[in-house]
């Protein structure tokens, strides 16, 4: 008798598979279907966070793989509906990651969807977007407006901790210096 396969398995890991083909040659790094935030290695995820049309590309790549919408590279033929569904998703993700790397300096305890695996925080966008949007991140004792960032109203916690985005590039580059 056969192997009996469960569809939904089968559906999610080729999904995944397919979407990480890009990212695997690109970060020279093995992903699977379950892979997390926490699983990127430190030089993958300094490139990530960085702005520009590298990490652009990159999220891009995944995405299109994930959702099955053509070619990794074929942002640009994308129908308007399906290139604005792609920045909007690339444009959280650019966020979980940019949080992932705080996390690593210690300047944040946690956030929503860090332990959300990258294919279902695609799949499941506008889900994710709603618990990110009604959760601000957590800031760790290390940083050194914790005191001023707890006395923010959470509407303002969102604007604020993106605004430590270039020094926790810096200081994240310091700490773990890309490989040459």
């Amino acid at each position: 008798m056969g192997k009996v396969i469960d569809l939904d398995t089968f559906r999610r890991e080729t999904t995944g598979k397919a979407g990480f083909v890009c990212w695997q040659k690109r970060f020279g790094h093995r992903f699977t279907v379950d892979s997390t935030l926490a699983d990127l290695p430190d030089s993958a995820l300094l490139r990530l966070a960085s702005p520009g049309e590298d990490s652009a590309g990159a999220f891009f790549e995944l995405i299109i793989g994930v959702l099955n919408l053509g070619p990794p590279d074929g942002f640009s033929q994308l129908a308007g509906r399906d290139k604005m569904r792609v920045v909007d998703i690339q444009l959280l993700l650019a966020d979980q990651v940019r949080f992932e790397m705080m996390r690593r300096i210690g300047w944040l305890e946690r956030f929503a969807g860090q332990d959300t695996p990258l294919g279902a925080s695609i799949q499941s966008f506008d889900e994710l977007q709603a618990r990110c949007r009604e959760q601000a991140p957590v800031i760790g004792a290390a940083h050194p407006e914790a005191d001023r960032y707890a006395d923010l109203p959470d509407r303002d916690k969102h604007a604020c901790i993106r605004r430590f985005l270039p020094h926790a590039l810096a200081v994240f580059n310091q700490r773990f210096p890309p490989s040459p």
